[in-house]
């Protein structure tokens, strides 16, 4: 038996992803407890986890069914361009962070220090994207889905910057208690509203461009297979 397309074994893996991620997020939202207010919602990597950990529940309830009606040895072939989303999300998650946080990276002691910190920038997002890479059938990522991993990190902006200007010249966090701008590239005070749209769609678009790199290179073995 391909222990791959066991569905028993996707079920654990799962559910144990799902305990790991789930203690990161509470680590993480108890974390902010000191602090005047709690801007736990305000970072697209807690977002991005909680998102992670809905797609893995869908995903375990998808086996649970699969075990019962007894169909053991197969690969997920249900959400799969949620799952497909959600690997780009969180592998975005990761690869920024260790880059543009060099005083805690993985490779500082900062980093361990917090349970939190090293959950949900390594150990959530290898564990799922495992799990896609290994256990989805990747045929079934749509030519549309790139585009559609855009929509979640759209409508994230637009709250990011709303609440940025309902907020206004706030004090700098710790003294007003309010994080205004999470990550400087929404940092229009700093650097112009038009620098900000022009980063914004750059990385737009190098989404999508990394976002279609992937599924064809997911999809390259399964083209293969059709030809032989």
């Amino acid at each position: 038996m391909d222990i791959l397309k066991n569905r028993i074994f996707h079920l654990v893996y799962r559910i144990i992803y799902i305990s790991l991620a789930t203690t990161g997020i509470l680590a993480s939202w108890i974390g902010w407890f000191p602090d005047k207010y709690n801007e736990f919602y305000v970072f697209f990597t807690n977002q991005s986890n909680i998102f992670a950990i809905v797609v893995a529940i869908l995903l375990a309830i998808s086996t649970i069914f699969d075990i019962k009606n007894k169909n053991i040895n197969k690969k997920e072939d249900k959400f799969v361009n949620l799952s497909f989303m959600t690997f780009i999300y969180l592998a975005i998650t990761a690869i920024f962070f260790n880059i543009f946080s060099p005083d805690q990276n993985i490779f500082t002691q900062a980093f361990w220090s917090r349970i939190q910190v090293w959950i949900l920038h390594l150990v959530s997002p290898l564990l799922f994207c495992l799990d896609f890479i290994l256990f989805s059938d990747k045929s079934k990522i749509t030519i549309f889905a790139p585009l559609e991993t855009l929509i979640y990190p759209f409508i994230y902006s637009i709250f990011i910057i709303i609440r940025s200007i309902i907020l206004g010249d706030v004090a700098p966090f710790p003294e007003s208690g309010y994080i205004r701008f999470p990550y400087p590239i929404y940092d229009y005070k700093t650097y112009g509203v038009f620098n900000v749209i022009l980063m914004l769609l750059a990385m737009l678009i190098l989404s999508v461009a990394l976002s279609y790199l992937l599924r064809f290179l997911f999809q390259l073995p399964y083209k293969k297979k059709d030809n032989e």
